[in-house]
């Protein structure tokens, strides 16, 4: 009886090639999210850091007047460390966070940041949408870049989206992401740039450039999965995007997720996405682990206003200590069950401690993969100034697929197996055992009556 179930567990649902020249036109287009590397401006961080410091000055030292050239004297050494902490904000981050969290001017730097908000800093910081986009199109028409693309929280630091259902504007509404393009229209163009004007901070001095990531509208963009263009490639690239499509079954409705081995999208809602996906599943439940040990959230997530994490506020100093000590957990998820997932830096944490998620893969699966072609040089300018990328996607090809999940057996199916196994281990069917309980109810019946009358 245990063999069956578990077989049966295992075995209620039928995935099946359906087409293999999907239109695009039926199906979301991909969201593109551009990560720039270097994405914290040095004078507009110092400069907010500066007012957090004085702040934190005066409510120490409230009679001290001190605004004298010592003060200033002293003012090149207090940058060096403000930029210190920059570096250490920048790096922390999913899978490895911050390496100089135990710097002590990092820790000093962390005291006089107290109860301020980090995610202010950096988000003032960022490269503003005006100077980092040069120019972007949208199915061969021209458009104002910062109506594409929105500002997008990853588990990576602050980025830009575009048709991201879990951007930060977009989270907040029932979000309908534009359709496929066919290719042939470049449905996308956008050039950004690669060095910002100023001096721009990066977490390695000697890593800059923007990521790429194409990804399913409704998930949360993970930048570790994209491409990284670094600043001295002055190519014009094509990204080509094909999907994979697997609808379900409404039938699959009737079974428990963990029989059918999927969640549809409406399943949800997570804390950081309105639908359900496996990899914002993931991301969900990292954030409610660090919600439940640190009673905060990290300066580079934010949630659903709908989400119970939403009273909460963002992590201060003493709260990116609770989230440094708790790193290993966090990077030691996994899936239960057989919906077992990767995790980064798994294996140099060794046997610790493990949080455990329910993050199945979705039943209605949209999954994009895209590949990256030279088109030629970018044009004439500096070699640090820009990035070109068009965007298409391929229409009625090989690469785009449609799968379609269904039960391989249906509940009236399943209850005739159980009886067959029943009537063979036992000598019974149902319909034997249902008549024997009537016949032993109506004798009962019977004697009861004759018992009543004597």
């Amino acid at each position: 009886m245990t063999h069956l179930l578990t077989t049966s567990d295992r075995e209620i649902t039928l995935t099946v090639v359906a087409d293999t020249r999907v239109d695009v036109r039926d199906y979301p287009f991909p969201s593109i999210t551009v990560c720039p590397v270097a994405n914290v401006e040095k004078s507009m961080a110092l400069a907010t850091l500066r007012l957090y410091h004085e702040a934190a000055r005066r409510s120490r030292f409230p009679t001290d007047n001190n605004d004298t050239a010592e003060a200033e004297a002293d003012q090149e050494e207090l940058d060096r460390n403000h930029v210190r902490l920059l570096r250490a904000l920048q790096e922390f981050r999913f899978p490895l966070y911050s390496s100089r969290w135990d710097d002590a001017k990092v820790v000093e730097g962390l005291a006089f940041l107290g109860t301020q908000d980090p995610r202010n800093v950096l988000l003032t910081a960022f490269p503003p949408c005006q100077r980092f986009f040069l120019g972007c199109s949208w199915k061969s028409n021209f458009s104002d870049c910062c109506d594409l693309f929105e500002l997008q929280e990853t588990n990576a630091g602050f980025c830009y989206s575009f048709n991201s259902c879990t951007s930060m504007s977009s989270k907040a509404a029932r979000c309908r992401p534009r359709m496929g393009e066919p290719d042939d229209s470049q449905a996308l163009y956008f050039s950004t740039v690669k060095a910002a004007p100023g001096e721009v901070l990066s977490p390695d001095p000697h890593s800059k450039g923007i990521v790429v990531v194409v990804a399913n509208p409704y998930e949360f963009p993970v930048p570790s999965d994209g491409h990284y263009f670094p600043e001295d490639n002055n190519l014009t690239m094509r990204i080509s995007a094909s999907v994979t499509v697997q609808q379900a079954d409404e039938s699959l409705r009737g079974w428990p997720w963990t029989a059918r081995e999927c969640k549809f999208r409406d399943e949800g809602p997570l804390d950081i996405a309105v639908q359900y996906s496996q990899v914002s599943c993931v991301e969900s439940c990292r954030l409610g682990l660090l919600a439940e040990r640190c009673h905060c959230l990290p300066f580079h997530y934010g949630v659903s206003p709908a989400s119970p994490l939403a009273e909460l506020p963002f992590c201060n100093a003493s709260g990116l200590q609770c989230v440094y000590e708790h790193k290993g957990i966090l990077r030691n998820l996994y899936s239960t069950g057989q919906f077992r997932i990767p995790i980064v830096g798994e294996k140099q944490l060794g046997q610790g401690e493990r949080a455990s998620c329910e993050c199945p893969p979705e039943c209605d699966l949209l999954l994009y993969n895209s590949d990256y072609s030279t088109l030629g040089e970018a044009g004439p300018g500096p070699k640090d100034q820009s990035a070109v990328f068009f965007v298409r996607q391929r229409n009625l090809g090989a690469e785009n697929i449609l799968y379609l999940k269904s039960s391989r057996v249906s509940f009236l199916g399943f209850l005739a197996n159980l009886g067959n196994l029943a009537s063979l281990f036992l000598g019974v069917s149902f319909l034997s055992v249902l008549e024997f309980v009537w016949v032993s109810v109506s004798c009962l019946r019977t004697l009861s009556m004759k018992w009543l009358s004597f």
